[in-house]
This record gives C-alpha cells, sequence and structure tokens, in this order.
C-alpha cells in the first residue's frame, strides 16, 4: 500500500498565517492632520452585476461573485466536441452514409478516429489527486477516511486502497467536480461510499460513455463503407 493514502495528509503543505502589526494606533495620529474634505469617500456596496446596453445583466469585474454568477466547473466534453459528435453520429445505418462520397467516408472517418483518441485518453486520476480530494471531504464534512475505525492495519490499507483503485479510474476534473458537489451538500458526518462519489456526476459519464459508443458505431460502418468502395480496409 503506498504510503500517500495510509497517511494520506503528508501531501498537504503546511499553511502558516503570517502576522500583521496593526497600524491602528499611526494611522490615528495621522488623520488628526488631515481634514475631512480631503477624506475619500467610503465605496457603496454592489451586487457585481451591472445593466447592459441591451438590458442584459452583466458581472462588474473586480466585484465578487455570488453563487448565482459563480462560474460552473467545465464539462470534460468541449461544446465544440459534443457539437462534432452530434454531427457525424447522426449517421447510424449503411443507408444514411449513402449520399457520401468516398471521399467525404474518408475525411469523416478521419474525424471520428480523432473523437475516439481523444475520450478513450482521458487519464483518470492519480493517487495522490485522490488522497488530496478525500482529505479535503474529509475535513470539511467532519469525518473520519474510510476505514479510520478498523482495528487491524491491513483492512484500512484495503480499503483505501480499494477507494484509489475504483476512483483511480475517473479522470480527474470529473472527480473534483463530484467532490466540490458533496463539499457543498453533503449533509451525513459518515464518510460517502464510492457509489455516493460517483453519483453527481453519472449524468455526465454516461453522455461521454454513450459519446464513445457511437463513435464506434460510426468508425465501423465508415470502414464497411470503404471497403466496399475501395476493396481495402481505411
Amino acid at each position: 500500500m503506498p504510503q500517500d493514502l495510509t497517511k494520506i495528509g503528508n501531501h498537504l503543505p503546511t499553511i502558516k498565517s503570517s502576522s500583521r502589526i496593526s497600524t491602528s494606533t499611526q494611522n490615528l495620529s495621522n488623520s488628526k492632520n488631515t481634514t475631512s474634505t480631503l477624506q475619500p469617500k467610503k465605496p457603496s456596496k454592489s451586487t457585481g452585476i451591472s445593466l447592459g446596453k441591451n438590458g442584459s445583466l452583466t458581472p462588474t469585474s473586480g466585484q465578487k461573485k455570488n453563487w448565482l454568477t459563480k462560474p460552473q466547473p467545465n464539462n470534460m466534453v468541449t461544446t465544440n466536441d459534443r457539437l462534432s459528435i452530434s454531427r457525424l453520429t447522426q449517421y447510424q445505418t449503411i443507408k444514411s452514409l449513402e449520399p457520401l462520397s468516398t471521399e467525404d467516408c474518408y475525411t469523416m472517418i478521419g474525424s471520428v478516429n480523432d473523437l475516439i483518441n481523444q475520450l478513450s485518453n482521458m487519464e483518470g486520476a492519480t493517487k495522490q489527486e485522490i488522497a488530496k480530494l478525500m482529505h479535503n471531504l474529509a475535513l470539511v464534512i467532519r469525518s473520519t477516511l474510510p476505514g479510520a475505525d478498523e482495528p487491524d492495519e491491513q483492512d484500512r490499507q484495503t480499503i483505501l486502497t480499494h477507494y484509489a483503485t475504483e476512483l483511480g479510474a475517473v479522470p480527474y476534473p470529473l472527480l473534483q467536480k463530484s467532490f466540490q458537489h458533496l463539499r457543498k451538500h453533503w449533509k451525513y458526518k459518515t464518510f460517502p461510499k464510492i457509489a455516493e462519489i460517483m453519483e453527481p456526476i453519472k449524468e455526465e459519464m454516461g453522455e461521454i460513455e454513450q459519446m464513445y459508443k457511437s463513435l464506434i458505431h460510426l468508425n465501423k460502418l465508415l470502414s464497411h463503407r470503404i471497403e466496399r468502395d475501395t476493396g481495402e480496409s481505411p
């Protein structure tokens, strides 16, 4: 068992809070020699939103954002890639490919293979990344790590290894999104089980899996069409 999981907090740097010397006494003495007309006006509170020319609400730069304007985590598959996959996978049968030329099929299968490689090469989270996410979640929800109450050391390591193995198949951005959700919404003092960690990202993972299967299917159709037209495999 790697040490980074048995001692799951060791990867975190030690954070020391720096103490600042108060200057209130000096500022008070200086203020006696300053007239009230030179005092800067206290800035008024802002919602962080300004009204655009067309009447739309626009976040004001330099202002803190609330939960309504805070940027959401990005999806693993970009909007452009989603549009490309949607456009390509409308061809689901050999018959639907008939209007296309052989050259069109060659161009399309190149795009399909690029997207397949992109989806299949999403690397899973490392043990160090998983350890940090689990540690931070345990701190926020005031919980112990999985298996911490097991009297046997080997059992504790087995449980942590199981978490690392199962979660290690999930790309880090997706896993990070799930832990961010749990830090906000987890209501219990016990650490969530693996299935509960996967729940917030289950829908997005299902979408990506369906995209991958559709692209694999289209690759087979295009290969069959090209082989029929040329007598050669692409």
